[in-house]
């Protein structure tokens, strides 16, 4: 996040949480973003002790965290509310998404279409 942004937000009573992922090379797609989700959960389950509004979770990012965060908010909510884990339980659900030069897509099909050179080893 941004240094103004960041007091900004802090500024403005905007609790700010900052998280980290497996990257590709050591934990292929999708566990980048399945880590993230699991934040976005972990800090629902202590939204109370911290003093968050569970109702009111936003993701923000650049570059992979933007991607991330768009592939968050636009997924399913993954929230498994018959876990025995009580941090699996919470929603994965955004109230918004916030970010800057982003991937918009993770889908290779899409990619190659876009950039319109062959792409190898794509599952069809």
């Amino acid at each position: 996040m941004r240094p103004a942004l960041l007091r900004h937000a802090l500024e403005s009573g905007i609790s700010v949480a900052s998280i980290n992922y497996r990257l590709s090379e050591d934990a292929p797609f999708p566990a980048p973003m399945l880590d993230s989700v699991r934040a976005v959960q972990f800090l629902r389950h202590h939204a109370l002790d911290w003093n968050i509004d569970p109702q009111r979770v936003a993701a923000s990012g650049a570059s992979a965290g933007g991607g991330i965060s768009l592939w968050i908010g636009f997924h399913d909510d993954l929230a498994d509310p018959a876990s025995p884990d009580p941090v699996a339980r919470q929603s994965s659900r955004l109230s918004a998404m916030g970010v800057l030069g982003a991937q918009s897509s993770y889908d290779p099909r899409f990619i190659q279409k876009l950039i319109g050179v062959e792409l190898t080893n794509i599952p069809r």
